[in-house]
């Protein structure tokens, strides 16, 4: 706290001790006190916790870049434990500020006929400035903690009672965010859309509804609505790195929807947009295993980049993904002995890099099945059932095929078993 706010603050306080101030009493005196004790005492030291936190989780967040990125770095509810302590200082603050300093009784009517301003002012329903700020914060910290039944209460709370908040339309997008993570796409759906008809709705808020409404399309796999909202995200945002996250979020989509030329151009955009190492780095390798086979891309030139790069010691623990892209770009030239070779050495050095282990092992089992080898595909299915996160595309169906292998090599080694010992016999 300043010097200056600090003298503001005990002079308040000194006021107040000789007034008796009183959430009872609704005047200057009263409510400039309760103002200043509630923004810079608790709700000050609640939103420090909070915002430290949540700076400290996404600076760590684990991006796996190896499958579709999420649009916002929110916590799931294994995360979230991490972030339960500050989160609790939070609402404790707020709840502090919503008990102690919240002005409910109206003031003195002013004589005379009252301004448009002024009647709305006696209209309120509540005259400390930081009650729906508190209200809003204890909003944040339980979507935080992962709690997104109790963070929609808060932040409808904030909309049907505090309607001339300028938080009000924040809060809105919030609630949306919240019947997301609920899974209740449909009504996130029709919230979005009354937020984006609102002549009211402040520019800053802009972005992050563009930002919503593509989060909410990815998680119903409408590809071709998010592909619309990531472009007008992009567009909007003005800070560098989250526009590069909503940039390498639409070549992902591009690529997985099969627009290669579109995906390939957009992750070397990436690249060259001086990026985090991490996110260069996999916008490099995904520009490369985009490849389309096209006559004017060659693919002999990427891959002779690509073996640059193996060469580089700052990726040498990003050797798996090195080769998984050459295995990859191989497999689109008809080189499936190559493909395959690179693709064990993916396996062999993917190391700690789960993710991309499971991602080469799925691959090198899929092309082993395709080619009718079953008993050689089964062992790579059942290892990258290990590695595969349970959320991954098709698990299920991935796990089904790998159960139905294993019951096949069984009986085809009980087969191979009976024939040889009839054999034995024979002789």
């Amino acid at each position: 706290m300043t010097t200056v706010r600090f003298r503001i603050l005990v002079i308040a306080v000194f006021v107040a001790v000789v007034l008796g101030c009183s959430t009872k009493k609704n005047t200057v005196v009263t409510r400039s006190y309760h103002n200043l004790t509630a923004h810079y005492n608790a709700y000050f030291n609640g939103r420090d916790h909070f915002k430290v936190a949540v700076k400290n989780f996404e600076k760590n967040y684990p991006d796996n870049f190896t499958k579709l990125l999420p649009v916002f770095k929110y916590p799931n509810k294994t995360q979230a434990i991490s972030l339960m302590a500050q989160m609790e200082v939070a609402i404790k603050k707020s709840t502090k500020v919503i008990t102690r300093h919240s002005i409910t009784v109206k003031p003195k009517k002013k004589k005379g006929r009252m301004t448009k301003k002024e009647k709305e002012f006696y209209n309120r329903s509540e005259f400390n400035n930081w009650v729906d700020n508190s209200y809003f914060l204890i909003g944040k910290a339980n979507f935080y903690k992962a709690d997104y039944l109790a963070a929609k209460q808060s932040f409808d709370y904030v909309v049907s009672q505090y309607p001339w908040s300028e938080l009000k339309y924040e809060a809105m997008l919030w609630s949306a965010k919240c019947l997301i993570k609920l899974n209740h796409y449909e009504d996130a759906e029709s919230q979005l859309l009354v937020i984006d008809g609102e002549r009211k709705l402040p520019r800053k808020l802009k972005p992050l509804l563009a930002a919503t409404f593509a989060d909410l399309y990815l998680q119903k796999k409408d590809y071709s609505r998010a592909t619309t909202y990531l472009n007008k995200a992009i567009t909007l945002t003005r800070k560098k790195i989250t526009r590069l996250r909503y940039m390498f979020i639409l070549a992902q989509v591009y690529e997985l929807t099969g627009h290669n030329e579109n995906a390939f151009n957009l992750y070397a955009k990436v690249a060259k947009s001086n990026p985090p190492y991490e996110m260069q780095f996999a916008a490099l390798i995904h520009r490369a295993t985009s490849f389309a086979g096209r006559p004017n891309e060659d693919p002999n030139a990427i891959l002779k980049q690509l073996r640059k790069m193996l060469r580089d010691d700052k990726n040498i623990e990003y050797q798996g993904r090195i080769y998984y892209a050459m295995g990859s770009i191989q497999l689109k030239m008809g080189d499936e002995k190559e493909a395959l070779k690179n693709l064990k050495l993916s396996a062999q050095t993917s190391g700690n890099d789960l993710n991309q282990k499971a991602q080469t092992l799925l691959l090198i089992a899929t092309i082993l099945f395709d080619k009718g080898e079953f008993e050689a595909s089964q062992p790579y299915y059942d290892s990258s059932l290990m590695f595969l996160d349970k959320d991954y595309p098709n698990y299920l169906s991935i796990k089904e095929k790998s159960d139905n292998l294993t019951d096949l090599v069984t009986n085809l080694n009980t087969v191979h078993l009976q024939d040889s010992l009839q054999e034995l016999a024979a002789m």
